[in-house]
């Protein structure tokens, strides 16, 4: 797939609203409430579990950022988020989004990225976590180790992610599987499926900077075939 169609299968998916998420995934709600700023009561009262910059803001990289929903939340958290994505619809959205929800000056921190290039923005260190919630998984599998480098670039101290397995996978097509959606749902793009061994070779020697990881498995008793899906969860802390 040309790096033109990749953008337009992107840009036509967010346009039809196929990926409008207005509700933030529980496990990244779990990762800031056990590493980051932990939330004591209904009041606002909170604990922060990590220390700001100079600046005493906590900053967060929301990449791939969809429509915005993860960096609202970090911002209901207390932190300063920055979210980025090759969609300029998305971007557009998360700004619209940001103002109606009273994150004024959140939206002036979307930014596009160009799809081909994963250069960030952002000088080494800029923040002190990041969040890739189902975006590695949506590249050829190349192209997203070369896009987990820049994030490890710009990340001082953690790195929450999310990946998409398929249980029935032989492990010839675990390292093969680079496919192009065919589905309505997010026609178009790609779909990379992994496992343990190629969660090792994304992050190279970053797997042994694991502090959680775990698999959970999905199966719709209502589908004959039996066919069973499973998404991985994992943090990252260069601390420890």
């Amino acid at each position: 797939m040309t790096l033109s169609k990749k953008l337009t299968r992107w840009e036509e998916s967010y346009d039809k609203g196929e990926n409008n998420i207005l509700y933030p995934q529980v496990e990244v709600v779990k990762f800031l409430n056990r590493y980051i700023t932990k939330k004591l009561d209904y009041s606002g009262g909170a604990r922060e579990l990590i220390k700001g910059n100079k600046h005493n803001k906590i900053r967060c990289l929301d990449f791939a950022c969809g429509v915005g929903i993860h960096s609202m939340l970090c911002e209901e958290f207390g932190l300063e988020a920055y979210g980025v994505d090759i969609s300029s619809i998305a971007i557009n959205k998360s700004k619209y989004y940001a103002k109606t929800r009273g994150f004024d000056e959140l939206s002036d921190r979307f930014i596009i990225l160009h799809p081909d290039k994963p250069k960030l923005p952002f000088e080494d260190d800029f923040f002190d976590l990041s969040i890739a919630e189902s975006c590695l998984d949506s590249m050829h599998f190349e192209f997203a180790k070369d896009n987990y480098k820049e994030i490890r670039r710009v990340t001082k101290r953690f790195i929450y992610f999310s990946l998409i397995g398929f249980d029935s996978l032989s492990q010839e097509e675990f390292e093969n599987n680079d496919e192009i959606v065919s589905k309505k749902h997010e026609y178009g793009t790609i779909q990379s499926y992994y496992n343990l061994n190629k969660i090792k070779l994304l992050l190279e020697d970053d797997f042994h900077k694991l502090v959680y990881l775990v698999k959970i498995n999905n199966l719709s008793v209502l589908d004959n075939k039996g066919n069973m899906s499973c998404r991985f969860y994992g943090v990252i802390d260069f601390n420890s």
